[in-house]
């Protein structure tokens, strides 16, 4: 389907019910505090609101969209038991992106500590590591570093659970009435595979200086009840990635094991974006368990280099960093 066809497609099936571009601004509240929490369903004094719980995590550069509707004890479960996975899962992308979390843009460093890829406030991003590094290789003819990064151990269905805890942060009270089976879902402590499968996420990278500076979602919801397509979407854009899913609703039961195809939501990088084609990639997120050893190779381009003697024959302790 090409981009004009994915234009008609959501304008004439879908409705966008939320929108948010979130970057630096007043906070935004979402919800009562005090009132029930909507993922366990239980109320004060049965328990705790004390804590800010972000409806976005604060590591893909949430710092205004607060959820009040989430009590202390579900926004511990999930900062344990989900969102360490999409830390992982998305780190050296934010780190390159120069996203800022909690404090700081996080570093990078390679598992054997022999390589880092460093970013520091209000200069460029550097890199690190020995001539011989394995994970870096050079195209000296066509001006291009290749730096395959490593992924913390992380399990794909934590990950999908967590985009879908996200969406479920940010949609009215009227429309979670449709997502039961989801919320029972992100709860289980234990990651099962869940009700509706496959989890397929829809990754495209936008290849140059990050696109954009703030943090962008989207839930979109079909017109219809009848066609044979999902109910609702959620759509992430941070640094230069763009998440796409489909957010598993009560209304989908009939869309279990679909092969239906996956739509690629149209996307204002696809026309005359000038740093080259957008790459798409369709992964499975249904594996429940821990992925280790993963490696994403990720190509810079450079004007120039230039040797810096400061740095030549000393380890990165003797400059200033910890193993």
């Amino acid at each position: 389907m090409n981009f004009k066809d994915r234009v008609n497609y959501y304008d004439n099936g879908y409705a966008l019910l939320n929108d948010y571009f979130l970057g630096k601004g007043s906070k935004i509240y979402l919800g009562t505090k005090g009132e029930e929490c909507r993922f366990c369903g239980c109320s004060e004094p049965e328990v705790t609101f004390r804590n800010v719980s972000h409806a976005v995590p604060e590591f893909l550069g949430n710092h205004q969209l607060i959820s009040n509707y989430e009590c202390d004890a579900c926004n511990t479960f999930f900062s344990r038991n989900l969102e360490g996975h999409l830390d992982k899962y998305t780190r050296p992308y934010r780190t390159f992106a120069q996203i800022k979390g909690k404090t700081k843009v996080p570093a990078y460093k390679s598992k054997d500590s022999r390589a880092r890829f460093d970013v520091k406030p209000n200069k460029l991003p550097t890199i690190l590591a020995r001539r011989d590094e394995s994970h870096i290789s050079f195209d000296y003819e066509n001006k291009t570093l290749t730096y395959k990064f490593q992924i913390g151990p992380y399990i794909p269905v934590a990950v999908y659970k967590c985009l879908v805890k996200i969406g479920l942060s940010i949609i009215s009270k009227e429309e979670l009435d449709n997502f039961s089976q989801s919320l029972r879902w992100i709860n289980e402590a234990v990651h099962s595979l869940g009700y509706f499968k496959p989890l397929v996420l829809l990754k495209t990278f936008v290849p140059g200086p990050r696109p954009s500076k703030g943090l962008k979602i989207l839930i979109f919801k079909k017109k219809d009840l009848v066609s044979l397509r999902p109910h609702y979407f959620l759509l992430l854009a941070f640094g230069n990635l763009v998440y796409q899913i489909v957010l598993p609703s009560d209304l989908d039961g009939v869309l279990k094991n679909s092969k239906s195809d996956f739509v690629p939501i149209p996307l204002p990088f696809e026309v005359e974006w000038p740093h080259g084609g957008l790459e798409m990639e369709l992964v499975q997120l249904n594996a429940t368990n821990i992925v280790r050893d993963m490696t994403i190779p990720i190509t810079f381009s450079f004007d120039s280099i230039e040797p810096a003697d400061e740095y030549v024959g000393k380890s990165l302790e003797d400059l200033g960093y910890k193993k």
